[in-house]
């Protein structure tokens, strides 16, 4: 990582402040247990009701649940509404 990358991402820890999102940076909000909102994704790699899996630059993000639909897809961001069980980041090695 470049040392001016480096500092960027150091610097609103140090300021004791929320940085902000750096262009094409994986963004998840998680809102309650009935929605996830997406932003900055690779596309979707499984779409079921008990299971969505969507690409990132980052890795896999897994969202499990029941009766889960993709509410709204484009470019930029996905929203899955349902019942939200489980959500994880497999980490691409």
């Amino acid at each position: 990582m470049s040392s001016i990358r480096k500092s960027i991402n150091q610097l609103p820890v140090k300021m004791n402040m929320e940085r902000e999102l750096l262009p094409h940076e994986l963004l998840v909000e998680i809102f309650g247990f009935h929605r996830v909102v997406i932003e900055n994704h690779c596309g979707v790699i499984k779409y079921e009701p008990e299971s969505i899996c969507v690409k990132t630059k980052v890795g896999v993000l897994h969202v499990h649940g029941e009766s889960l639909i993709l509410a709204i897809m484009t470019k930029e961001q996905l929203v899955i509404i349902g019942e939200i069980g489980s959500l994880w980041l497999e980490k691409r090695m």
